[in-house]
């Protein structure tokens, strides 16, 4: 028996009930594991946002190709050209599937998990809110309770095994924290942009929450999230009197850091060895880095040196009583160097497009309000400069935590003052 046009588009509705609500559910989960993904380094966020994207492909329907946008595109053509460079990347990869392979699906995943969240937003806004919320307070104290007890908290869920390395797993706890840190101040631009859309004692509230998130960072010899959290703020105050100019010129800012870094190395090169004896050492690493990748770039200027050759340079130097200190760790810790040391002048011009057209979204998605202009301008000045000084470009990690916290941005469009 046939069913009615009525009966038909019943059962269709029905049906899409049922997958919004799944999918709706799967966010909230993601949501309420991310604080202990968090506080474990970050390396679980990339699955996390990962099976929100798997949960959107499986509940929505079809994704047009016409329907793709172009910033989208931009980021895979860069992804793809960074998978192209492997085939002359002195770097050998044990795993069956290659890092860059990895990078090129996950972050397909990631943005597929950005609709995710961003339908879930939308169906549900306010509950989303306290969601979002929670998630970032429940984060928030349990961070700070670790720093405040010397990482008991860690050790409590964790605690040292018989055998184990104390001095390696501190190191390790170290670092996680480190991440931890940034992944908060992350969440905190979007948190605090929240509270600042209520009134005045919100407002003040929204200045003490990014002022405890700053003195966190130094505590957790994270000095980069204060100096990044300034630079947010001040961009944010200037956007919010000129929305347009406020967009573009941070949009300008990024891509001026990826096309110009190489000359981050050439300028250390001149400066005088005794103002960088003065600098803290992870600064006189930083910029012993730069010079030498500056040098190794001048060596592939085009193409580059193929991906994640970087983990192939095993140039050491010393300074301040360290012995054999890595002339790379892993990467340049600039991600505009890193670009052009692995992918050359055209990695860096594909990367300068999709900065573009990113730009060009937050330019599009701020038209309704100059408070979620000011929002969007803030979160690229903040990542622009975390990425400049710390982490490299095919971190899986690092690109979920950016693209997951866009997707909380989107809140502001329900709470715009």
């Amino acid at each position: 028996m046939a069913l009615s046009p009525r009966d038909s588009q019943w059962e269709a509705n029905s049906s899409l009930l049922v997958r919004a609500r799944i999918l709706l559910c799967v966010v909230i989960g993601v949501f309420i594991l991310l604080p202990i993904a968090a506080m474990a380094g970050g390396l679980a966020i990339a699955p996390l946002l990962a099976i929100c994207g798997l949960a959107w492909i499986l509940m929505a329907y079809p994704y047009r190709l016409r329907s793709i946008p172009y910033w989208v595109i931009a980021v895979f053509a860069f992804l793809f050209w960074g998978f192209i460079t492997q085939f002359w990347s002195p770097y050998i990869s044990d795993d069956i599937l290659s890092n860059a392979v990895k990078i090129l699906i996950g972050v397909g995943l990631y943005c597929a998990g950005l609709k995710g969240l961003i339908k879930a937003i939308d169906m549900r806004p306010v509950k989303m809110t306290y969601v979002f919320l929670g998630m970032y307070t429940v984060l928030c104290v349990f961070l700070t309770l670790d720093v405040l007890s010397g990482n008991a908290l860690t050790f409590l869920v964790d605690p040292l095994r018989e055998g184990e390395d104390i001095v390696r797993k501190r190191g390790d706890i170290v670092k996680n924290i480190g991440n931890g840190t940034v992944i908060l101040a992350l969440f905190t631009l979007p948190a605090a942009s929240l509270f600042a859309t209520g009134t005045m004692p919100y407002k003040w509230g929204a200045f003490g929450l990014i002022v405890f998130i700053a003195i966190i960072g130094l505590k957790t010899s994270m000095a980069v999230v204060p100096l990044a959290l300034l630079c947010a703020v001040c961009v944010f105050l200037f956007t919010l009197y000129h929305p347009r100019f406020g967009v573009k010129c941070v949009t300008i800012l990024a891509i001026v850091s990826v096309l110009f870094a190489p000359l981050l190395g050439l300028l250390g090169r001149f400066m005088p060895q005794t103002w960088i004896s003065k600098l803290p050492i992870s600064w006189d690493h930083r910029i012993e880095m730069w010079r030498f990748a500056s040098g190794k770039i001048l060596e592939a200027p085009l193409f580059g040196h193929g991906f994640d050759s970087a983990r192939t340079f095993s140039a050491t130097y010393s300074t301040r009583g360290y012995e054999d200190l890595s002339l790379i760790s892993l990467h340049p810790h600039n991600a505009g160097m890193h670009i052009w040391l692995e992918t050359g002048v055209i990695g860096a011009v594909l990367a300068a497009i999709a900065l573009w057209y990113i730009g060009r979204r937050a330019l599009l998605l701020s038209k309704p309000s100059g408070f979620i202009a000011a929002s969007n301008a803030s979160f690229i000045m903040f990542v622009t400069v975390i990425a400049s000084v710390s982490y490299g470009v095919w971190q899986d990690w690092w690109w979920a935590s950016v693209i997951l916290t866009c997707a909380c941005l989107r809140l502001l469009k329900y709470h715009n003052p």
